[in-house]
């Protein structure tokens, strides 16, 4: 085409433009304006106006295809835009795009500015500035034309995304056009070959041969016959599918590349360090809520007691309110969605403040918790077995029982009526009997390499007593057969978790967890990264005792951290015990040679979190053949062998932890065989679905005393944080104390308020730090440990305590005191620490000093003096972490690393028995599988003791529950049964055979 040249003026004006401005504004000739920019990158580029033909000969010869840019365009009047004649290598700066799974929205965005045609209107309206212009170029991005929902809240959430989709179908079809035209016309695909280049060139042929007055030339028949070429938009729509496929890819490259599976199962992530499995550590709402991946980089350290960490970004009251609601969240996926459209979580959650502050000490302690404050094993011998001297401390010393199994026996019958055990129980205990029996008389005759091992598996559902007949019989008669040795402990019991660890412990045995048991950190658990460097000795003095060794919650130790006990176990013992890491994997010198190994568990439990458990199938296929699980490392090859060759399984049918003829039991029993529901069974399950009383009103049970101060559980922490705000609200309210919003201190120099508060309202703690970024408490306020912050003092993970007061800078408390009951108060400064009330602990020394503030809120002395003895300085701490959003962030925080004692996910629930009303929200992501949902559903409903104490919140169908167990599971413990058969037949041969021998003996009974 022709290209006039613009007078120029005498004065210039500097301004700044950019390859978008000059996309935007590239006007409306045919060969531009269907051109995506991406495509405009490659073929076009801008250049000065040329002189005019009356200045310039070399101007006068049409040799480029110049076009102008758009009449509203700053450049229109000093430059143009020219075709390249071959395509170059588009230049994007300032791109980060994420990848489809990470943040689909941006991911769509971003996509259709480089590949979609987009421009600045070609007739504006009078008056609108540039700005504007681009800004209505840019709505084409996120308005479908037929969107797929009329709900505004989700229509705008997934706007860019359903614009890309159809635009994208359009693309895919004009691509697949555009390769056949160039296909049958034998054309390399390229802009110069389009339509409407080439009649651009055309018309340029036609003036010059006008100039010259040339005839026309004559088109042969067979050039008018061939088939049509591709259009400029067509063309563009080819080069975006490209495009769009490297974008993607790029964005997955700059991500961190995927773990190997045999990377994933030799390495624990910092994720999942602490055993807790998918809920407790694994947030699925990370992929489709949130757009934060945070990382804790470094340890937690303590906060000087006496550095109060001012807050950078203090919320006003609508601020305050925001969060919390978890209003600052991105976008909420349709799981979160759903759940906030429940009326119960719709009222307003500040209630009438006329209840003055209950007193912390009125909350008496459960059963289950008062019998573990038990008296010593020798006491419990002495009482039920009056023949034993009573200067006896240890089986040797005594001359009544011949036998271990005789003493044991004696003990069973000694047991009070309420403890009696059931046959099950009472067949495993005589196994159990001929063992110590066995082990007991090698340890006399035999040298330690020369002595036999023995490893069982006690088998059970919740409450079939296996903790009953560890605490009250295993516990004692281990101790008193084998008292401590120099030190050395002669009865290890380790649990994946600290609250499983605690379960099981008593006042004369304290449980571990496994990685403190192996006197190991995080680490890789590769063999060859086990070795015991500077923890010889402390692994000597930890095993080289060791008799019995109890693994509780067996269904829950990963296979890596099975070997690990078992490799840093026989450190330990190599030097007294003839084992080395050249033979330990040989059948007899596992854990070092330990005499009695005793796993406890039921496997229709979570199992461990992104790591292969014991009973997996490692030759397990898809569906196209391929194995699940390649390149397993021989560690957990290793751990498979040694848990499939235990010789003795037992496994106890019954249950106590529920009451007696309650429907619970049966709707559990057939959940786990997989039977059909009774109609009554299934009406009284029924009864059990939160419903509205009426359309806006809630459920009357949820404001019973029951459940309004119960417990709630989920899957995830999306749902259980917004139920743990309300709660904390209302509590705060009927208390009539001040309600804290206790916010972490976070310190990054790139942080704004807009991102700081997002982070503050990330719903899960173990992904930021394991501290809430704000939690609301107050003074009576029951939480939890979600870290280990004094083992020595039994302060770790899960250990329970109540809020007694907090430690304030001066200004703040000043201001604590203004403020009424139940309204929030958001301090300037982080407490440096709480001052509370720990369950089962009494180690506080200065105890004295703080009874006199102790009398003023409970009645007696003697209730003072236990308050005071349980209290304890509860500390900040400061931990360094990585958090993303539109960018990375290395963040340094100070916060408390507490939750809500009664809010706890479905896998930090395992293990625990909940005897009051429980709220459970079973809804799931669609990520989860439904044998994992299965799984999670029936941990949740067996920590209840009855149906009624259940409320369910968006429940599962009836043929979820039918289902049944995930079949690769019922495959293994069907084997496990069978073996469980025969050595029930083995126990009750046992039984009659030491009938027949007390009686030759006439020992008493």
């Amino acid at each position: 085409m022709a290209v006039d040249c613009f007078p120029q003026t005498a004065g210039y004006l500097s301004v700044t433009t950019s390859s978008l401005e000059d996309y935007l504004f590239r006007g409306e000739h045919p060969v531009l304006k269907d051109m995506s920019w991406s495509t405009y990158g490659m073929w076009v580029y801008r250049v000065e106006l040329p002189p005019g033909a009356e200045t310039s000969i070399r101007a006068a010869v049409p040799r480029f295809q110049d076009m102008y840019f758009s009449s509203a365009y700053k450049l229109y009047k000093t430059h143009c835009q020219r075709i390249s004649s071959e395509p170059r290598v588009p230049m994007f700066e300032g791109f980060t795009m994420p990848t489809l799974m990470t943040d689909s929205e941006r991911n769509a965005m971003y996509k259709q500015v480089q590949c979609r045609p987009f421009a600045v209107a070609a007739s504006p309206a009078p008056g609108a500035s540039t700005e504007d212009l681009v800004i209505d170029a840019f709505t084409v991005f996120s308005q479908p034309c037929k969107p797929t929902t009329t709900n505004r809240s989700l229509a705008a959430a997934t706007a860019f995304t359903e614009s890309y989709l159809e635009w994208f179908a359009e693309a895919q079809t004009a691509a697949d056009e555009g390769r056949l035209r160039f296909a049958e016309r034998q054309e390399y695909p390229s802009l110069w070959e389009t339509e409407e280049m080439q009649a651009a060139m055309q018309e340029k042929l036609e003036l010059a041969r006008a100039e010259e007055d040339e005839e026309e030339p004559v088109v042969s028949p067979g050039d008018a016959q061939r088939a049509p070429r591709a259009t400029v938009e067509i063309y563009s729509s080819m080069q975006a599918l490209e495009r769009v496929v490297n974008l993607e890819s790029l964005a997955r490259a700059r991500q961190e590349k995927p773990k190997k599976r045999r990377e994933l199962d030799q390495y624990l992530q910092q994720d999942f360090v602490k055993i807790t499995t998918a809920g407790e550590l694994e947030d699925a709402d990370v992929d489709d809520e949130e757009e934060h991946e945070d990382v804790q980089l470094e340890g937690a350290k303590r906060c000087p007691s006496h550095v109060f960490q001012p807050i950078t970004f203090r919320p006003n009251a609508d601020e305050q309110w925001r969060l919390l609601q978890l209003g600052y969240q991105a976008r909420k996926n349709r799981y979160t969605s759903e759940f906030l459209e429940e009326t119960w979580l719709q009222q307003e959650a500040f209630e009438d403040r006329s209840k003055k502050l209950e007193s912390l000490r009125e909350q008496k302690p459960n059963e289950e918790e008062a019998e573990d404050a038990d008296d010593s094993h020798l006491k419990r011998l002495r009482a039920w077995l009056p023949r034993l001297p009573r200067d006896c401390a240890r089986f040797a010393d005594q001359t009544v029982y011949e036998k271990p199994s005789e003493l044991l026996a004696d003990m069973m019958l000694a047991l009070p009526a309420n403890e009696k055990l059931n046959e099950d129980q009472e067949l495993f205990m005589w196994r159990f009997g001929d063992v110590l029996n066995r082990v007991y008389d090698e340890e006399q005759r035999f040298a330690p390499h020369k002595r036999g091992v023995y490893h069982m598996l006690l088998l059970g559902q919740g409450g079939s007593g296996k903790t009953h007949v560890v605490q009250n019989l295993i516990f004692p008669v281990v101790l008193f057969i084998w008292p401590p040795e120099d030190g050395s402990e002669t009865l290890r019991v380790v649990a994946a978790k600290n609250s499983q660890a605690k379960n099981i412990s008593t006042s004369s045995v304290r449980a571990t967890t496994v990685h403190a048991a192996a006197c190991m950190r995080v680490q890789n658990l590769s063999n060859c990264n086990l070795a015991a460097g500077s923890k010889e000795k402390a692994l000597r003095t930890m095993w080289q005792s060791c008799r019995v060794l109890i693994l509780e919650e067996i269904s829950m130790v990963a296979a890596m951290l099975y070997n690990m006990l078992d490799y840093r176990s026989m450190l330990g013992r190599r030097l007294s015990h003839d084992v080395n890491p050249q033979t330990y994997t040989r059948i007899g010198r596992v854990f070092g040679r330990v005499p009695i190994v005793l796993h406890l568990g039921d496997f229709l439990q979570l199992r461990p979190t992104a790591q292969l458990s014991l009973l997996d199938d490692l030759k397990a296929r898809d569906e196209d053949g391929r194995l699940l699980h390649s390149d397993v490392p021989p560690e957990v090859q290793h751990a498979q062998q040694v848990f499939a060759n235990i010789q003795d399984v037992f496994e106890l049918r019954g249950t106590k932890r529920f009451k007696d003829g309650d429907p619970l039991i049966e709707l559990l029993q057939c959940m786990r065989a997989g039977r059909q529901l009774s109609e009554g069974l299934w009406m009284a399950f029924q009864q059990r679905f939160v419903t509205d009383a009426a359309p806006g009103k809630p459920d009357a049970r949820l404001q019973d005393e029951n459940f309004r101060s119960g417990y709630c559980m989920s899957i995830y922490w999306a749902s259980l944080s917004r139920m743990l705000f309300r709660r904390a609200i209302l509590d705060a309210a009927r208390g009539s104390v001040p309600l804290v919003l206790l916010q972490c201190a976070d310190e990054c120099s790139e942080l704004d308020k807009e991102v700081a508060f997002r982070l503050l309202n990330q719903p899960n703690p173990n992904r930021t730090g394991h501290m809430h970024g704000v939690l609301p408490c107050h003074v009576g306020m029951e939480i939890r440990l979600l870290e280990k912050l004094d083992g020595t003092k039994g302060l770790v993970q899960d250990t329970q305590a109540t809020i007694f007061d907090f430690e304030f800078s001066a200004e703040d408390r000043r201001a604590y005191r203004r403020t009424s009951g139940g309204e929030v108060f958001s301090p300037r400064f982080l407490p440096s620490g709480l001052w509370v009330s720990v369950r089962n602990y009494d180690g506080n020394q200065n105890w004295q000093a703080m009874a006199a503030v102790c009398r003023l809120h409970v009645e007696t002395d003697e209730a003072a003096e236990e308050l005071a003895r349980s209290l304890w300085f509860l500390p900040a701490v400061e931990v360094k972490m990585q958090f993303s959003s539109t960018q990375k962030y290395v963040i340094r925080r100070c916060g408390f690393q507490v939750s809500h004692a009664k809010f706890i996910t479905s896998t930090a629930s395992q293990g625990v028995t909940l005897r009051q009303g429980t709220v459970i929200d079973c809804a799931r992501l669609p990520e989860l599988d439904e044998d994992n949902w299965w799984l999670h559903l029936y941990v949740m409903f067996s920590r209840v003791t009855c149906l009624e104490d259940m409320l369910l919140l968006r429940p599962p169908t009836r043929e979820m529950l039918e289902r049944g167990p995930p079949k690769a599971i019922l495959e293994r413990l069907r084997r496990l049964e069978e073996r469980a058969a025969g050595c029930r037949t083995g126990a009750v041969k046992l039984r009659e055979s030491f009938g027949r021998t007390r009686k030759r003996k006439r020992l008493p009974a």
